[in-house]
This record gives C-alpha cells, structure tokens and sequence, in this order.
C-alpha cells in the first residue's frame, strides 16, 4: 500500500502536467458549451480551441508519468505497485480509468471538431486573414457561397484530407515567414478534376434550353445613361444527342484537348478535337508550331467546366462592371451628374495601400462636385458622402494593394467582353491541317436582338 501511495504528482514535472491537463480540459469543455449556446467562434479562438489545446492536453498528460519517472528516479525506488486487493488502490484504479476515460473522450471530441474546423471556410479564409481575404470575401458574395472550400479543393476522403494538411504545412509556414506568392497564382495547378467536383452537382448530360440575357450597363454621360445588351445564349448541353451551343465542349461525345504557352492559360497555340467517331483534328494558331508529343502528355490538358467557368467562387470583377453593377442596384444614385464617370474615375486610380485608397476614393469623389458642380456639393452633401463610401466598399471587395491583387489580376474567361475568353481558341486563326479554322461566328453561341430600349414590364419579365 505504501509504495503505490507514493506514486503522487510531487514532481514539479507531474504538477506541471497536471495543470495544463486541467486547464485545457476546462477551456475546450467551455469552447464546446458555448457553441452549443449558439455564440460565434472567433477564427483565431478556433485555432487555439480545437487545434492548439487538444496539442496541450495530450502534452499534459505526457508529463504526468514523465514527472513520476522522474520522482521515482531521483529517489532510487522503484515504480509503484497496484494491489487491486486493497480498497484504497482499487478506489485510485477507479479514479484514474475515470478520468482516462474522460480524458480520452475530451481528446476524441477535440479531434473531430479540429478536424471539422480545418475544413471549414473560417478556417480556410480567416485563419490565415491576411492571404486568404480576398479569396474568402469573393467567395462569400459567389454562386457557391454555400459550397465549403474543401468541397472542390480536397474532396472526400483519406487521402485528399491527408495531402491537404501536409501541403497546408509548407503553406503555413509560408504565412508564419511571410514568403508566400502574392498574388495567389491562378489557375491553381492541382486542383482536383471537374468530373470529381463542378459534376457532382451541374450534370453535364442534362439538356439545357436557350437562355435569354439582359445585360445593363451605363454610359460615361452627365445623366448616366442605362443602356441594355438583350441576347440569346446557346446554352446547348454535355448529352450526346446535344450538337451545338456553348456546353457542346463538354459534351460526352467529344474531347477536346490543348496546350496551353503560358501559366495563366491565357495563350492557346494547339488544340485537338476528337469526336464520337474517334476521328482526331488538330488545330494550329497562326505561326505556331505543333508540340511534340512529349509535351502534349507532359502538359496537355483535357478541357473541363474550369476553362471557361475559371473564376466560379473567387470572381473579381472589372471596375466598369462593378460600377455598372453598383448602379443597376440603386447603391449608386444615377441622378448625381456624371456618377458613373466620377466613379469610374476614382476606383480605377493607382494606390499604394488600402487606407490611401479609402482616402483618394472619397476626396476624389467629394472634390469633383465641389470643384465642377458647387450647386449639387451644396444640396446634396449626404449623397455625396454615401455615393464616396460606395466607391470605397466597390476598390476594397475587388483590389487588395498588399496582395497585389488590381482590377484584371484575375480575369474570367467567360465570354469575350473584358478579357481574350472563347477568342483563345475562336479566334479564326487556329487552322487544321485541311485548312478548316476554329468558328468564330458569334452565330455559334449567341444571337444579339434587335433590342434597344423595352418595355420595364417586358425586360422583368425576361430577365433570368
């Protein structure tokens, strides 16, 4: 009996085992009671809740036997002995299983919740805030704002998850070092397949109808002048039987392949079609030579939702359409003269940092109608003011000087208003070997009506 009562925490490496154990059982019973309560974690608190004191409390319980070890050790006895045949041992056996148990379910729910954290989109946007912001804040106002980050970057599974964390690994002390790429490089290179993410939920043999398209936008003018593009979009489908429109690339029936002469995926020099019958086309930009095989394996790439849809959560807009955008919404009053010019104006301007963008934004707003229209600046101050911040809010959701992220860093290819887009490859000058050139027809995707100012009763009714 009393060499088992002599296994007590009296080593100070014991004691100080003992104290993290209860401390941080304590703060990760209290984290978890108070998401049950409904409060919001902080990101930087879910990282110290769910990842850093699960850390501690197993260190804690490491210690607790290093301590007596080392208790023992010094004192040159040897280890206790447990007698279950006496009531006080078999009473101390009960505690400890007890507080193991305890323990140890502490630590598998910590684990789960860790688990579940770091997959989360807070953990993905806001842990590592200063990378990730605008990535996070695009996505937040995206199509698939309710689509998690890990749901196209990892995917399920084992091995996803594992290969995640251990890139995540360089990638945070890329953070903790300040030696990252700003900007984030895009497209990312590993990304997973279309097939394993943009398929599980858009089926690319489902038919789609021809799909009508209101696109408002406004001229640099004093009265900002609404003007309206109305079109037809081909939308077509991925289904075998489906022979034409704008998702005719992803049909099932064909493949299509290129190389692309730059990261960004920006310059097309060769392309290969192959369709149902297994006939293979290649396809040659004007002065371009063809690849050689070694390098179509090496980087060809089988055309997927991605090379066309390759901003689908993290869009960054031009500032025409950000602006056109901030008007059709009635953020932007139309009737303050020349709005949409003295916008423009303001946001696309160079700055050096997000504050001297805040402050440049605002002046140069506030000082046009000062300068240039006194009698507006006079009886219309607030709008004024409010028309400023919205310029303001419209720089900081699309530019981040300290990313060095500007209007244009990431452009989206669909279409072929604001960037090059279908005209990569629809441009007329990629040519078989037969001397049949790529279509450019705009025929081929849409059709333009002859549309200039409708009905507002008609254009509601229209508009998707």
């Amino acid at each position: 009996m009393g060499r088992f009562s002599r296994w007590t925490l009296r080593h100070p490496v014991s004691l100080l085992g003992a104290s993290i154990v209860t401390v941080s059982s304590v703060l990760i019973i209290f984290m978890f009671a108070a998401e049950l309560a409904g409060f919001e974690v902080n990101p930087y608190l879910g990282l110290l809740a769910f990842l850093a004191l699960p850390v501690l409390l197993v260190a804690g319980l490491l210690l607790i036997p290093l301590g007596t070890w080392l208790d023992t050790r010094r004192a040159a006895r040897p280890f206790p002995v447990l007698d279950i045949n006496l009531p006080s041992h078999r009473t101390r056996l009960v505690v400890f299983l007890a507080l193991t148990a305890m323990n140890l379910v502490l630590i598998a729910a910590a684990a789960h919740r860790g688990v579940e954290y770091m997959d989360s989109p807070v953990f993905c946007g806001q842990a590592c805030h200063s990378v990730m912001a605008p990535q996070y804040t695009a996505w937040q106002e995206s199509p698939h704002a309710r689509v998690a980050c890990v749901s196209c970057h990892i995917g399920p599974g084992a091995t996803g998850f594992v290969r995640a964390k251990v890139n995540g690994i360089s990638q945070l002390v890329g953070v903790v070092t300040g030696r990252y790429d700003r900007p984030i490089p895009s497209p990312v290179r590993n990304l997973r397949p279309a097939r394993e993410t943009c398929e599980r939920c858009h089926w690319p043999q489902l038919m789609h109808s021809d799909r009508l398209k209101v696109k408002t936008s406004y001229v640099d003018d004093e009265a900002t002048t609404e003007q309206k593009t109305v079109m037809m979009l081909k939308v077509g489908g991925g289904s075998a039987e489906a022979g034409s429109g704008i998702h005719w690339h992803m049909n099932v029936a064909n493949k299509v392949t290129y190389v692309a002469a730059d990261q960004t995926r920006q310059t097309i020099p060769w392309v290969s079609f192959t369709d149902k019958s297994g006939k293979t086309t290649e396809y040659l930009a004007s002065g371009a030579s063809r690849p050689a095989d070694t390098q179509i394996k090496a980087s060809g790439r089988d055309m997927d939702c991605i090379d066309c849809h390759n901003r689908p959560a993290h869009d960054f807009v031009p500032s025409h359409a950000a602006v056109d955008a901030a008007l059709a919404s009635g953020r932007l009053p139309r009737d303050l003269p020349f709005m949409r010019k003295v916008v423009l104006e303001a946001v696309s301007a160079k700055y050096e940092a997000a504050d001297a963008a805040d402050a440049g934004i605002r002046q140069s707003v506030t000082k046009y109608y000062e300068d240039s229209q006194p009698e507006i600046a006079r009886a219309r101050p607030e709008e004024i003011t409010r028309a400023a911040a919205v310029a303001v809010a419209i720089y900081r959701r699309n530019v981040y000087p300290a990313m060095r992220i500007d209007w244009g860093t990431y452009p989206s290819m669909i279409g072929h208003t604001d960037t090059s887009g279908c005209f990569r490859c629809h441009d007329g000058e990629h040519v078989s070997a037969a001397g049949v050139a790529i279509t450019n027809e705009c025929e081929a995707c849409h059709t333009l009506l002859a549309v200039e100012e409708p009905d507002p009763e008609i254009l509601k009714q229209l508009s998707p």
